[in-house]
C-alpha cells in the first residue's frame, strides 16, 4: 500500500467531518456567513502553523517559492470557496447528507478522471474505467427520488 493512502484516509475522516458540520451548520445559515466564518476560523487555526514553519526557513523563502505552483494554489483557493458556497446553498435548499456529498464526491471524481486522461495523459486499467463508469452511472440512480 502507498503511504498516500494513509493521508487519503485522515482526509475522507476529515470530509466526514465537514459533511456533518457543512449539513447542520452550513444548511442553517447563508452561504456567504457559512463561508466567511470556515475561512475567519480556519485562518485563526493554521495561521500560527503557517508562521511556525516560516520561522524555521532560511531568510527569502517566501520569495523563493515557485511562481507557478503559488498562482495554482491560490487556484485552488477559489475553487474550494466556490465549493464551499455551493455546498452551503444545497444544504439550504433541503439536500440530504449523503446522497448531496456523495453525488458531489462522485461528479468530481469523474470530472477530475477525464481531465487526468485526456490533458495529463494519467493512464487507467480496465477495471478503473469499469470503477469510473460505475460512478458515472451511479450519480443519476442517487438523485432518483431524492427530495
Amino acid at each position: 500500500m502507498h503511504i498516500w493512502v494513509l493521508f487519503a484516509i485522515i482526509a475522507g475522516i476529515g470530509m466526514l467531518g465537514y459533511n456533518l458540520c457543512a449539513k447542520f451548520g452550513g444548511g442553517a445559515l447563508p452561504p456567504q456567513v457559512f463561508a466567511g466564518v470556515m475561512y475567519i476560523s480556519g485562518t485563526i487555526i493554521v495561521l500560527p502553523i503557517f508562521v511556525a514553519y516560516l520561522l524555521k526557513q532560511p531568510d527569502g523563502y517566501i520569495t523563493s517559492l515557485p511562481l507557478k505552483p503559488v498562482l495554482l494554489t491560490v487556484g485552488a483557493a477559489i475553487s474550494v470557496v466556490i465549493v464551499d458556497l455551493a455546498v452551503s446553498k444545497m444544504f439550504n435548499l433541503g439536500a440530504e447528507v449523503g446522497l448531496g456529498m456523495t453525488s458531489i464526491s462522485m461528479i468530481s471524481i469523474f470530472l477530475t478522471a477525464l481531465i487526468g486522461y485526456f490533458f495529463i495523459k494519467e493512464g487507467y486499467s480496465s477495471i478503473n474505467i469499469m470503477g469510473l463508469a460505475l460512478a458515472l452511472v451511479a450519480v443519476p440512480m442517487i438523485f432518483h427520488g431524492a427530495k
